[in-house]
């Protein structure tokens, strides 16, 4: 019985070795997947802290990156803006400055042929044949002359001709610069009216011109048809043509006869 007794006991103390053993093992495996957990939920958050930095860093330099760029395209703007303006203005003003110029050299042109018909005109036909020829071939010479200018003038010599298609090759290329950049349509609408309407005024003192020619084309037409009627008819006696006091013929002194 003692022996039974004992045998009892030892696997008594058996079993609870057993099942401290036990319990100590489940105790280091639960502290051990505790650690591990922990450490995996600490990684995760680092992970994430490093993440949101990281992202958080990069809206900023992209915000910076933005703004520069922004700043940077605002600042090409403006200049290309103030390019456009001076361009458009340095053409406008060269093309009034050479309107300006032309305008002027036919008024004194024309000024100066009118003047240079005033003396003939005042004197009247000449008593011989050949002087009305030279007076009439002088007058249409220089309605000829004025004609002339006038088409130069509205068509334009080839350097004015060669300044037009710079500034509006300028003008076409600033055009489409505006319209890609800056949206400058309007403005450049603008100075292309302005540029018009000063070609109208052009064509308005051509008109004025061509009927200063018209005008003097009739008054040659007049003196034309005056030294027809003033011709001598019969050609036997060679009298001097009667003064009837719109040509400002006097007739030859006595004793001298009539040029042929």
């Amino acid at each position: 019985m003692s022996d039974k007794r004992e045998n009892s006991v030892l696997f008594s103390l058996k079993e609870l070795r057993k099942i401290e053993k036990d319990r100590v093992s489940q105790q280091e495996e639960d502290d051990r997947r505790r650690a591990e957990e922990e450490r995996r939920r600490a990684e995760e958050e680092e992970r994430r802290r490093k993440a949101e930095e990281e992202r958080r860093i990069r809206e900023e330099e992209e915000r910076v990156r933005r703004e520069e760029a922004a700043r940077k395209a605002q600042a090409q703007q403006s200049d290309l803006q103030a390019q456009v303006a001076a361009e458009r203005e340095r053409m406008q003003q060269q093309f009034q400055q050479q309107m300006m110029m032309e305008q002027q050299r036919l008024r004194d042109q024309m000024m100066n042929e009118m003047a240079a018909m005033q003396p003939a005109m005042a004197a009247g036909a000449p008593a011989q044949k050949q002087g009305k020829g030279m007076m009439i071939g002088m007058i249409i010479g220089m309605v000829v002359l004025g004609a002339f200018a006038a088409f130069a003038f509205v068509n334009g010599n080839s350097k004015e001709e060669a300044a037009k298609k710079e500034a509006k090759a300028a003008q076409e290329e600033a055009k489409k610069t505006s319209e890609k950049m800056l949206g400058q349509l309007k403005e450049l609408n603008d100075g292309q009216m302005n540029i018009q309407t000063k070609l109208d005024q052009a064509q308005e003192e051509n008109k004025a011109l061509k009927e200063k020619l018209a005008k003097a084309e009739e008054e040659a037409a007049a003196l034309k048809a005056q030294a027809n009627n003033t011709e001598p008819t019969d050609t036997g006696s060679m009298k001097p043509p009667r003064d009837n006091g719109s040509s400002g013929m006097r007739p030859p002194p006595m004793g001298m006869d009539a040029p042929p």
